[in-house]
Formats: structure tokens, sequence, C-alpha cells
């Protein structure tokens, strides 16, 4: 509804750039359960094991996409437990299951914070997997613009919305290549989260760097 056109820079001559992780959730599952998609897109990469073929697809590779969502965050059927991410991802699911049945809380690997199991109502084994995971990707991302606001902080770029998988800031256009080239890589292991950069004069506008 064009209503994003209404976010603009604040400086002259200023832009918009946003961060965006790219397959952000399976990648953070991958680098808690020791599962390597090396530079390989994600969907791809699934989409072999969901299709049998070494070459999937446009077609495949979107509809892996679709059903990749629906496993992790609806409970992985047992069609899928012979893909390798997918038996390492329910492993793990069901360790912090039991976990939290045993102990009553389970702990972010980061901050050490508690889930405790007294808190939720009608709690299963997905459920608590995905409040792990969102738990989880919130802490990486702190460590994240952390590291950017520490590394930019002679630069006027300002970070001005957070979105899950993504960063946006603004900065005058002078700044773009020092913080796209430097201050990005330097505070992201951009092997384990390969990103996407896109600017624009707008929040509507963006475009693919």
């Amino acid at each position: 509804d064009n209503t994003r056109d209404a976010f603009i820079s604040r400086f002259e001559n200023g832009i918009l750039v946003e961060m965006d992780f790219n397959s952000y959730h399976p990648r953070l599952i991958a680098s808690l359960v020791g599962y390597d998609f090396g530079d390989d897109n994600v969907y791809e990469h699934l989409a072999t094991y969901y299709a049998n073929t070494p070459t999937p697809s446009k077609e495949e590779i979107e509809k892996a996409k679709e059903a990749t969502f629906r496993q992790l965050y609806g409970g992985i059927q047992q069609q899928y437990l012979h893909i390798p991410f997918f038996e390492k991802t329910n492993n793990l699911a069901h360790y912090l299951w039991n976990k939290i049945q045993d102990e009553g809380h389970i702990e972010s690997p980061i901050s050490g914070r508690r889930l405790v199991i007294s808190n939720y109502q009608d709690i299963n084994c997905y459920v608590l997997f995905n409040y792990f995971i969102q738990m989880y990707e919130t802490e990486t991302n702190v460590i994240v613009l952390k590291n950017i606001l520490e590394k930019s902080k002679d630069m006027q770029c300002v970070p001005v919305l957070y979105t899950y998988d993504s960063i946006l800031f603004d900065l005058p256009e002078t700044e773009f290549a020092k913080l796209t080239t430097e201050i990005i890589p330097q505070s992201i292991d951009m092997q384990k989260y390969p990103i996407k950069v896109k600017k624009g004069t707008t929040y509507k506008n963006l475009t693919l760097c």
C-alpha cells in the first residue's frame, strides 16, 4: 500500500540499507546440531532429498522451502527423518523436550536464560523447540548488533529497524562501502550465516546490491 515509501533517510544524500540473513532459521538450527550446508542454497540442498535428484528444478526448490517451514514449525514428519538435517533437528527437539520434562527448564546456550515449563500452557515438543530457536535467534542478533555498533561508533550509520532475520540501517551514502565491506563482514560469521544486502532511498524501493 506504499506505506514504506514514508520511511526515508535522515541524512542529506542518505540511503537505507537492509542486511538480510539467508535461510536464517535452518542455518541457526544447523549451527546447533552440527550440520553444514556449506555454500549451498539451503532449500536447493534439501530439495535434492525431497525430490531425490542432484539437480532439482526451481519448482522443486520452492516446494522444498514450503515443506521445510512446515517441518520446522509443525514437527518433522516420519517420511522426512531420513534427511540428515531433519534427523538431527528432530533429535535436538526431543532432547530439549525430555530435558524440560525432567528438570523443569532448559537454558539458552548463549545467555543461560531459562525457559521454564510452568510458564506455558498446552506446550508440546515442537512449540518448545520454536521458542528455543526464537530465543537463540534473538540473542545471536543482539551479539551481531553489538559488534556492528562497536565497530561503527565513529560513523553516522544508525541501525533503525530489526525484524527477525534482517536489520535496516540509515546512513550517508558515503558510508555504504565501509558498512558492507568492512563493518558487517567483521561482525558476522558469514560462512555460517550468509547475507543479502539491499539499498534504496526509501524503505519501499530497496534493491539487491
